[in-house]
C-alpha cells in the first residue's frame, strides 16, 4: 500500500483502496472515517441489508461492519457476513462491536469474519494496523 502526495491510500497498481463501512450511527461513521479511514475510498451504509447489497457490487479491499445495528436483525454484522460469504469468500471482513466476548468472537469467525475488534477497547493504532494488514495485499 502506498500513500500519495494528496494523502490517498493506493494499492500496488495505483488504484485508491476502497473500504465498505457499515454502522447505524452516522456520527460514529463520520468519526471513524475521519480518524481511521482518512485517505481511503469509503462507502458508508447504515444497515445489514444495505451492506450485503453494496458488497454484492464488489470492488472493495475490505469490509468493516458493526454487529448491532437498528435494522431488524438481532446480530446485523454476523447476519451480513453470512450473506456476503455466499457470494464473496475472499474480501476480508472486520466485525466490530461495543461488547465483544469469546462467544461473539467465535460466532463471527464461524460466519466468515477475518477479525473481530471491540469498539470500546481497540485503539486507533489497532484499527490502522489491522486495516493496513488486510489492504496491503492488493495489486
Amino acid at each position: 500500500m502506498a500513500s500519495t502526495g494528496n494523502g490517498r491510500k493506493e494499492d500496488r497498481s495505483g488504484r485508491t483502496i476502497d473500504i465498505l463501512l457499515a454502522d447505524d450511527d452516522e456520527e460514529f461513521r463520520r468519526s471513524f472515517r475521519r480518524n481511521i479511514l482518512n485517505g481511503y475510498g469509503v462507502t458508508e451504509v447504515a444497515d445489514a441489508d444495505g451492506l450485503v447489497e453494496e458488497a454484492r457490487r464488489g470492488g472493495y479491499a475490505l469490509i468493516i461492519t458493526d454487529n448491532r445495528m437498528e435494522d431488524g436483525h438481532e446480530d446485523s454484522g454476523i447476519y451480513a457476513i453470512r450473506e456476503i460469504r455466499r457470494f464473496d469468500a475472499g474480501t476480508p471482513i472486520i466485525l466490530q462491536s461495543a461488547s465483544v466476548d469469546e462467544r461473539l468472537r467465535q460466532r463471527a469467525i464461524d460466519a466468515g469474519a477475518s477479525a473481530v475488534l471491540s469498539k470500546i477497547s481497540a485503539r486507533i493504532a489497532d484499527y490502522r494496523r489491522i486495516i493496513e494488514e488486510y489492504t496491503d495485499k492488493g495489486g
